[in-house]
């Protein structure tokens, strides 16, 4: 997955640039590999935090990081864990941001982890209407099991609604939409569903 999902963590990274500060949080890390390519592009001296509530995908981060001095994982929920009173300078997420039951709570309590003045790049599916793919899986599902089905996690259409209250918040805002129609994973995915859909 994480072979299909470099478009987008390239996108990410991109955006980051190279991050000042010594600690930093990736929220919603699943295997560890962003958490890992954070921690080699942030200074020797700074740290990088994962946090995800599964645990064989945490205890597989681990793994993958041992011998790396400046990474650690955390296996709880960021919508409800009580963070460090030192904070982050920054926080990442690739499609880590989608699937809490409740996104103001959650966004808030990231909030309270950050430092004043640090940002929170994250990607996420585009809104429903907006995604081709999107629409392809939820036909091909109409199609074969002849029932609706709901696309798990909110994606942008849930996060939207956190706007107000990271303003509130003081958090800077820079809604970017970015799309990937050359991405071999998207490729793949779309002509297995045309082909479910024929």
């Amino acid at each position: 997955m994480d072979e299909k999902l470099e478009c987008v963590s390239d996108i990410l990274f991109r955006s980051i640039g190279t991050p000042e500060g010594l600690r930093f949080l990736d929220i919603g890390c699943g295997a560890g590999s962003t958490t890992i390519r954070l921690g080699k592009l942030v200074s020797s001296t700074a740290s990088v935090t994962g946090i995800d509530i599964s645990e064989p995908m945490v205890s597989f981060a681990r793994g993958k990081a041992k011998g790396i001095d400046n990474v650690d994982f955390v296996l709880d929920n960021a919508q409800t864990y009580e963070f460090q009173p030192s904070k982050f300078d920054g926080a990442i997420s690739r499609m880590g941001v989608m699937f809490f039951t409740n996104p103001i709570q959650a966004f808030s309590n990231i909030h309270s982890a950050l430092n004043k003045g640090s940002f929170l790049t994250f990607a996420c599916w585009a809104p429903t209407e907006e995604g081709e793919l999107t629409d392809l899986l939820l036909r091909a599902a109409l199609k074969h099991t002849r029932k609706p089905i709901m696309i798990p996690g909110p994606g942008a259409d849930r996060l939207l609604m956190t706007r107000s209250t990271l303003n509130q918040s003081s958090v800077i805002l820079d809604f970017q939409t970015c799309r990937s129609k050359h991405s071999r994973f998207i490729s793949e995915q779309e002509s297995l569903l045309r082909k479910m859909l024929a």
